[in-house]
């Protein structure tokens, strides 16, 4: 068969940029779509209320439905010859339907709007997820419900930015018409596409007149777009369909199906993920500043043969620094000479712990101060959990030393705390040890949602795990980290935890997710290069995807004499997937920063700017950096050890006898981990940075 482009009227192309970003919708907004009564009451929307409205408008302009009823609008037309019928018993015509920019939709849906009330006054237009459950039983030949939640699985399989590339969409296309050829040849068989090819199928069927012709035309017979079976097991029969269109594909058209950036994700399962930090705990994190004074200070029990001076200081953590207050004159009987307050003295619970107290011998000019009693206030704690009013407090601490009285001494005083101001962050990295762990049939218990990773036969079921904390300069709050790798998985993975909750993780990915970098027109979008080693980690929480941490690295040159030989450095790219930015960074001066949070990395401490937001995820994403750094970086020969990385920065105190810092050995610079080094020395067909991972299979 001589297939054409021509043949396909339909911009498919930029239908799947369109498509897209519609899709992007609809996932951002599934926790509302895909909930049951949503989906219930969304069925009697579309069956009842839009498609006779639609029957009315028809050539009379575009119309875009509320975003519960496009969903299942949508899902109607993915399966043409149920949409054909039922439409034709609804309204005894099939409507027409393209896909449309975003901007043509906000001027549908508000001429939908006015539509909407005009013909429906008592049934509300927008959606409303708390409204009451309409009693409706369907006609139509499709469960529409089950189809919605496999469009959104859908949506995140398609979801990354190489997806909009325009030399990536053309190669599908090409794909697409290569499968289409399939299908007019092999008609017993069921053909299942990748995820490129799929997303332009998706396409020509949401132009549901053009595609029943268009399949007439190029097919001979209506293609119907299965979606009965989504078991992707060995032996089930999705796979065996992939593997049948895999072996038909190449001998048809010599060249390889399975395509880098095209292939299964893995479940989207976000909702394994704890909803981020509540604001009480993220106010928790951050340091707090807050104007003190004290006021009528008095003292009891205390009794002095001499002239003394009651010394008032801001104590700092763990008594390395003292700040004085005040110093006020004693007499004889310990009674308090002063103004009947001191002045204000900003208090930092990221610094200051206390209030330090200390009646000191009046010294002469060339004496020493002689302190004769002591005591303080732990005040830091007040100050973390400080309210928006501020605080006053009548306060009394009792002093020991030699000049106490019979029973005990006191100082007794208010103390006024004025509304606090949020400052930055500070997180201290406390590490633990790795150590070997068996991993549990159910792999993601322990992995959390890493996309479709199994052990395979005949491999160790261990692997290696370290948990670590990163507390707070109070050293009450903290976030907990985990670092799992395994060679026999070929994955490494880096966790972020409050109390027992996930709250996001990173984890390598490979060209089952990402495109070869000569696949796209973009070079800045996430991609695999294979000639200089690139890695990549995949940051998700709650929400999905986060932002991809790419990494290579650049200008190692070997020499026979080791002195001569250039370390070269590591070049550091984070995609953020959320506001569609690509940033470069890099170590340098020990120092690592992330949009408004760095890492420090001689005293392993993470600095956060005043309130920042996603704390948690950029702490991942900059734990994820430095663990590609491990896994990227060149090692001189095979009889080396698996210790990766020694002097990626400077010696300082902050590192080991071997001059690796705390950071780097918290994400495992010194155990066995799949590394480009690893991979090219003992799995030398593997490449520096081959897909390790074999594509999965889609739907």
């Amino acid at each position: 068969m001589k297939r054409s482009k021509q043949v396909i009227k339909t911009n498919l192309v930029d239908g799947a940029k369109r498509l897209l970003d519609l899709l992007r919708e609809m996932q951002q907004n599934q926790d509302v779509l895909l909930h049951a009564n949503t989906l219930k009451n969304a069925l009697y929307r579309y069956e009842a209320l839009w498609l006779p409205l639609l029957a009315k408008f028809q050539g009379r302009g575009f119309l875009t439905p509320p975003r519960d009823v496009y969903l299942l609008w949508l899902c109607h037309m993915l399966t043409p010859e149920h949409y054909h019928t039922d439409c034709q018993n609804i309204m005894s015509k099939t409507p027409k339907h393209s896909v449309r920019s975003k901007s043509d939709r906000s001027t549908g849906l508000k001429k939908c709007r006015d539509e909407w009330r005009q013909c429906y006054p008592n049934d509300p237009f927008e959606l409303d997820p708390k409204a009451t459950l309409i009693d409706h039983v369907s006609s139509l030949s499709v469960p529409l419900q089950e189809s919605a939640k496999s469009l959104i699985d859908f949506a995140y399989q398609v979801a990354l930015p190489h997806y909009q590339d325009p030399m990536f969409l053309r190669h599908a296309l090409e794909r697409y018409l290569n499968f289409l050829q399939l299908l007019q040849e092999n008609k017993e068989i069921r053909l299942v596409p990748c995820y490129d090819i799929d997303l332009v199928w998706h396409v020509h069927l949401l132009h549901p007149i053009a595609y029943r012709q268009d399949m007439q035309n190029i097919v001979g017979r209506m293609i119907d777009h299965n979606q009965s079976s989504f078991d992707r097991s060995l032996g089930s029969a999705l796979d065996d369909a992939f593997t049948a269109t895999k072996t038909l594909w190449q001998t048809t058209f010599h060249q390889e199906y399975e395509s880098p950036g095209a292939m299964y994700r893995g479940r989207n399962e976000h909702y394994k993920l704890k909803k981020s930090l509540t604001e009480k705990e993220r106010l928790k994190l951050w340091q707090k500043t807050s104007q003190l004074s004290l006021s009528n200070i008095q003292t009891q029990g205390i009794n002095l043969d001499r002239h003394a001076v009651l010394s008032v200081s801001l104590i700092r953590a763990n008594d390395s620094d003292e700040k004085v207050i005040t110093q006020l004159r004693m007499t004889r009987d310990g009674q308090v000479n002063g103004p009947e307050s001191t002045r204000n003295v900003l208090f930092n619970s990221g610094k200051d712990e206390s209030i330090g107290f200390e009646v000191i011998d009046k010294p002469g000019m060339f004496s020493k101060k002689r302190i004769l009693l002591h005591g303080k206030y732990h005040l830091l704690q007040e100050v973390e959990n400080l309210q928006e009013d501020g605080l006053t407090k009548g306060m009394s601490v009792t002093l020991s030393g030699e000049h106490g009285g019979s029973g005990f001494s006191q100082i007794g005083f208010s103390l006024r705390l004025e509304p606090p101001t949020n400052g930055p962050c500070v997180l201290r990295l406390l590490r633990g040890s790795f150590h070997s762990v068996q991993m549990p049939p159910d792999l993601n218990s322990l992995w959390g949602p890493v996309s479709h990773i199994s052990l395979p036969k005949r491999m160790s079921d261990h692997c290696l795990q370290a948990r670590h904390r990163l507390l707070s300069t109070g050293r009450q709050k903290r976030l907990g980290v985990l670092v799992l790798h395994s060679i026999p998985l070929m994955m490494s993975c880096v966790q972020i935890f409050t109390s027992d909750h996930m709250l996001c993780l990173g984890h390598l990915i490979g060209s089952d997710q990402l495109p070869s970098v000569a696949q796209i027109q973009n070079r800045t979008l996430p991609s695999i290069d294979r000639q200089i080693g690139s890695r990549a980690m995949l940051v998700k929480d709650h929400v999905g995807d986060y932002a991809i941490i790419s990494a290579h690295w650049n200008g190692y040159e070997q020499n026979l004499d080791p002195l001569m030989t250039q370390p070269g450095s590591l070049v550091l790219t984070l995609h953020d997937l959320r506001n569609n930015k690509t940033t470069k960074h890099q170590i340098k001066n020990d120092r690592l920063k992330i949009d408004d949070v760095t890492v420090d990395m001689t005293s392993a401490l993470f600095h956060g700017a005043a309130l920042c937001e996603n704390l948690p995820q950029k702490v991942c994403a900059i734990l994820c950096a430095v663990l590609l750094g491990v896994l990227c970086e060149p090692k001189p020969s095979r009889s080396a050890d698996l210790s990766n990385v020694h002097k990626v920065i400077d010696e300082s105190t902050g590192e080991d006898a071997d001059g690796v810092s705390d950071v780097m050995l918290a994400v495992g610079c010194k155990e066995q981990l799949p590394s480009n080094s690893f991979l090219k020395n003992f799995i030398p067909e593997s490449g520096c940075s081959s897909c390790w991972a074999k594509p999965a299979m889609p739907s």
